[in-house]
């Protein structure tokens, strides 16, 4: 809170980092001195691209990555802060690229944090279903705003040796 207690914004890039300053923070650190500075700090916390949409009116980018891509909900960001809007507005006006529908773009890649680790055999079945998706879309990259999704996601693909890439939004604007 000390570090970020005096600035005008704080951008996060991934819904669930966004999720925990705005909504969890505040709760953590209620009975004690930086309460006050948690509560200021969520106010003025954002998921990267609701600052680019949202904070800054920005919504016109190029981008050189070849698609189509296709775009995956992080649970933390669709669930969580109700975003599911400014990542498309962002992919949907993008210059040099095109957007293919996901089917099941709102369902869980099956990362879930710990969930993952805790129960792997889910994890996974919840991933193929989410790659078989990405494949069947004719994308060749997936593009999410949340690191957890982004890690499980590259992984399942690096596994399968698919060509298809995993990336950021913010690695794909330009």
């Amino acid at each position: 809170m000390q570090i970020f207690r005096d600035a005008e914004a704080v951008v996060v890039p991934s819904g669930s980092c966004a999720w925990m300053v705005k909504h969890e923070y505040p709760g953590l650190l209620r009975e004690t001195t930086e309460a006050i500075d948690a509560e200021r700090v969520a106010e003025r916390t954002w998921e990267f691209s609701q600052f680019l949409v949202r904070g800054l009116g920005r919504t016109a980018f190029e981008s050189d990555v070849e698609g189509p891509l296709a775009y995956h909900d992080s649970c933390h960001l669709l669930r969580g802060l109700h975003e599911g809007e400014s990542p498309r507005v962002l992919l949907r006006d993008l210059k040099g690229t095109s957007v293919v529908p996901l089917p099941g773009s709102d369902e869980c890649c099956g990362f879930g944090g710990s969930f993952s680790v805790r129960l792997p055999e889910v994890s996974t079945s919840i991933l193929e279903r989410k790659l078989a998706n990405l494949e069947a879309s004719g994308a060749r990259c997936l593009v999410a705003c949340d690191a957890g999704c982004l890690m499980q996601i590259r992984g399942g693909l690096l596994r399968r040796r698919s060509p298809l890439r995993a990336l950021h939004l913010a690695e794909v604007l330009k």
